[in-house]
Parts: C-alpha cells; sequence; structure tokens
C-alpha cells in the first residue's frame, strides 16, 4: 500500500505543471533593467515618480519593453530616462541589486537598459566630461596655489621690513645701529657751511621751562640706500618701555634721512598735544632738524623759503609741518650723540 501511494505521488507531481517564470521589466526606476521577482521590482519603483514597469512571461518580451522607442515616451520621458542611465553608471546600484542568482541574464537586461536609457555612453559622456572638469579643477587649484605661494613670500617681505625697521630704525640712547642717518650722511647742499652746534645752549620753540617741568620723549628718522632708487625710511618715536604710543612705522612719501627725522619730531609732537602735555623735552640725534627748527626757519620765511644761495630748501614743506604743529606746546630741543661704531 504505501509502495503505491509514493508512486502515485510522484506521478501526480510530474504531471502537475510547474510554475512559469516571470520576468518584471523596469524601464524608469532607481535602477532600470530585469528582475526575476517582485520583490526586487517593486524596490526600484515603489515611491519613484512616474515609474514605467511590466510583468513578462519571458526574458526576450521584458527586453524588448525595456528597448522599445515607441511614440509613447516624449521629450519629459527621454530626460528621466537620461538621468535614470546616470543613475545606473554608478556602481554600488548595479552590483548590489543586479549580481545575484541567474546574474547572466540580469546582466545583459542592465546592459541593454544603459543603452536604451542613456544615448550617450561612458566613454563618450560620463568619463570625458568628468575627465574635462578634474583638469579645469587642477588648473584652478594651480592657479590657486601661485596666487598664495606669491601672497606668502610678499608677506614674509613686509613682516622681513616691518621686523627691520623695529629692530634698527629707532634707538634708546647709548645703543648702536648700522645704517646711515642724517647725522652721519646729510645731504651736500645742507653740510655746506653748516653752523656748529652748540650743546651749551639751550634750544627752544615756544616758551622756556624749568628740566622738571618737561616729559621727555625720543624720536629717530632713517633711510635706507638714501639718495638711491628703492630706497625706504621710517620713523621712530619712543615715550617709555611698552609703551602704547611708541611708534614705529613707515614714512610715506620722499625717502630721505632728514625728512624722516622731521616727521618723528612732528609724530611725537602730534601725540604729545593729544596727551595734554604743554612742555616737552624732545631728544634727536639729528643737528639738522634742531638748527632748522629754532634758528634757520625765521631766515628761511623771510626770504620766501630759499637759502642764502639763492637755492629752495629741499624740506620746505616738512618744515612748514613741523611748525604748525608747534603751535600751543612748548619744546625743548636737545641733542642726543650716540655711541656709533
Amino acid at each position: 500500500m504505501i509502495r503505491f501511494l509514493t508512486g502515485f505521488s510522484a506521478n501526480i507531481l510530474q504531471i502537475m505543471p510547474k510554475p512559469e517564470q516571470m520576468f518584471y521589466a523596469v524601464k524608469r526606476g532607481r535602477v532600470p533593467g530585469i528582475y526575476s521577482s517582485w520583490s526586487e521590482c517593486e524596490k526600484q519603483v515603489k515611491g519613484f515618480t512616474n515609474p514605467a514597469y511590466k510583468k513578462f512571461g519571458s526574458h526576450e518580451d521584458a527586453l524588448g519593453f525595456i528597448t522599445q522607442n515607441g511614440t509613447s515616451t516624449s521629450q519629459s520621458i527621454d530626460q528621466q530616462n537620461f538621468n535614470h542611465g546616470l543613475e545606473m553608471m554608478k556602481i554600488s546600484p548595479i552590483t548590489t541589486s543586479c549580481i545575484s542568482s541567474d546574474s547572466s541574464q540580469r546582466i545583459t537586461g542592465v546592459s541593454s537598459a544603459i543603452s536604451a536609457c542613456c544615448p550617450c555612453t561612458l566613454s563618450t559622456f560620463n568619463i570625458a566630461s568628468l575627465s574635462s572638469t578634474v583638469e579645469n579643477m587642477k588648473d584652478s587649484m594651480k592657479n590657486i596655489v601661485g596666487v598664495v605661494e606669491k601672497l606668502s613670500v610678499e608677506l614674509a617681505e613686509v613682516r622681513s621690513s616691518v621686523s627691520n625697521l623695529e629692530k634698527n630704525l629707532f634707538v634708546v640712547p647709548g645703543s648702536k645701529r648700522s645704517f646711515s642717518t642724517s647725522a652721519m650722511h646729510a645731504n651736500n647742499e645742507d653740510q655746506a657751511k653748516r653752523p656748529k652746534f652748540d650743546c651749551k645752549v639751550d634750544h627752544f620753540t615756544g616758551k622756556k621751562f624749568d628740566q622738571s617741568d618737561g616729559t621727555h620723549v625720543y624720536t629717530d628718522g632713517g633711510c635706507f640706500d638714501n639718495g638711491r632708487n628703492g630706497a625706504r625710511a621710517g620713523i621712530g618715536v619712543f615715550w617709555a618701555k611698552n609703551d602704547p604710543d611708541n611708534v614705529s612705522e613707515r614714512l610715506s612719501g620722499r625717502p630721505t634721512n632728514n625728512r624722516a627725522e622731521i616727521h618723528a619730531a612732528v609724530r611725537a609732537i602730534q601725540i604729545a598735544k593729544r596727551k595734554g602735555i604743554l612742555n616737552l623735552i624732545l631728544h634727536t640725534d639729528s643737528q639738522f632738524l634742531i638748527n632748522g627748527i629754532t634758528k634757520w626757519i625765521r631766515g628761511w620765511k623771510r626770504n620766501q623759503w630759499k637759502k642764502a644761495t639763492g637755492s629752495p630748501v629741499i624740506n620746505q614743506q616738512d618744515f612748514e609741518e613741523l611748525d604748525r604743529e608747534l603751535r600751543g606746546i612748548n619744546v625743548k630741543w636737545v641733542r642726543l650723540v650716540l655711541n656709533l661704531a
């Protein structure tokens, strides 16, 4: 009996029709292609805008649905297909959703879908355009790097110049410096028949005052490559250590030693007036500056800013500015003798 039932069951199974293999063609979806199960197909079309998919009984019919170019596809659909094709070019969706059981047929379907949904191929569009974009980005980066390097060099030069000015331009009394100033290398016209400076005589502008009633300030000015092309001048004003009103800055305009000395004094007097200082004791190593502002300026004014030789005063505008700043403040001018080596 058991043998009969076993044989009967086997015959029944052979007579029953086998389930038909279905193919799910996704024409518009996340990853167009041919899928062997509805669950795989559903992942590509569920939630996707305006999807196009259909179930077929044969692989050939499914492939024909994907590759057909019927009149029902408008330009907007073609544009969507183009975008779908770009999505298909991504490696991860193809490998994760297309390489499984029956992979040979499905990969063939995906390849056909790429041709149908994206007329451009990887070699003619994607790779070419990406390569062009990458090259353009490389050129842009090279230009940016070049600009940054140039700015870095210029910034280093500025920092070096500022450092040199801070170290050498202003000299605290008794220290040394290694570049020329008006006390060492003045213009030839200014050195001609210059009156001898008398250190025993006090030199004032404004009213005289006692030493104890004055506030001390030290000024200095100098010029690198004085009298040559590319000369640079700067000024320094020193009140006290770490005083916020100390000055070390580059001088604009014509760079000479004498101009730097004059404008260092101008800057000190401006600061003193802002501080409310009435009596100022200004220390400078420039004999030219002291003689000019305390002696020669009166004769220059009488002679319409001409020297005894008839030549014009080179630093007329500088002394005029200094003369204006001296209004409302008393200044004692002290010659500072440096220990130069």
